[in-house]
């Protein structure tokens, strides 16, 4: 059994592990966010215009640059009383159910915390945490969110931020999302890359990454 940190082929250690939110840590079937689906029910469409109007409306909302309550402006909510409910509703079904979290990831990844830093890295909107999303939170050295950082994945901004901040050459990370745009971001900026389908499959390619020769 070796000890040593695992090496990419560049033959550098891989020190960071650097983890989607929505759709690893979060569970969300088919869906890359949950946004879609929300909207669908609040503004009474179906879920593929939501999700269109969702992609082609979100940029300035999660990257912290407008409220919720702009943010139904846009969607042409005109009444205040509205838009406010609207923001109610929205913040309160967007915070995730404990049934939606991937635990054993979670545990995976505490066990690998010893060997590796750990970060989180999600495009999501500002809501008021609750108690679960706390305890999440907890799990990572720290959780680089959209809003708070003011870049989006797949952006190579977002990537690029997160390498400044965590003083990370890119050959020493590995990403694991759920995306192919992201996968593709991180794989040209040299970092290693792991699409998420599955626990066990994570586990398996973790273990292929390169050890050090002795």
């Amino acid at each position: 059994m070796h000890n040593s940190p695992k090496i990419n082929d560049m033959g550098q250690s891989i020190k960071y592990i650097i983890i989607d939110y929505g759709g690893v840590i979060i569970k969300l079937g088919k869906r890359q966010t949950k946004m879609p689906m929300i909207l669908s029910k609040q503004l009474k469409i179906t879920e593929d215009a939501a999700k269109i109007l969702w992609y082609n409306n979100r940029h300035q909302l999660i990257t912290g640059k407008e409220s919720l309550e702009s943010f139904g402006k846009k969607l042409h909510i005109n009444s205040a009383e509205r838009r406010i409910k609207f923001a109610e509703q929205i913040r309160k079904n967007y915070l995730p159910k404990k049934n939606q979290v991937n635990w054993d990831l979670l545990r995976y990844l505490k066990s690998l915390s010893a060997k590796y830093k750990i970060y989180g890295f999600s495009n999501t909107i500002a809501v008021t945490p609750n108690k679960l999303q706390l305890d999440l939170d907890h799990y990572f050295i720290k959780v680089f969110k959209s809003y708070a950082e003011g870049h989006v994945k797949p952006d190579r901004a977002a990537f690029l931020n997160i390498l400044r901040k965590i003083k990370a050459q890119p050959s020493e990370c590995v990403l694991i999302d759920d995306t192919d745009e992201n996968i593709a971001m991180a794989e040209i900026l040299g970092m290693e890359a792991i699409k998420y389908t599955a626990l066990p499959a994570l586990k398996k390619k973790l273990q292929l990454l390169k050890y050090p020769s002795t």
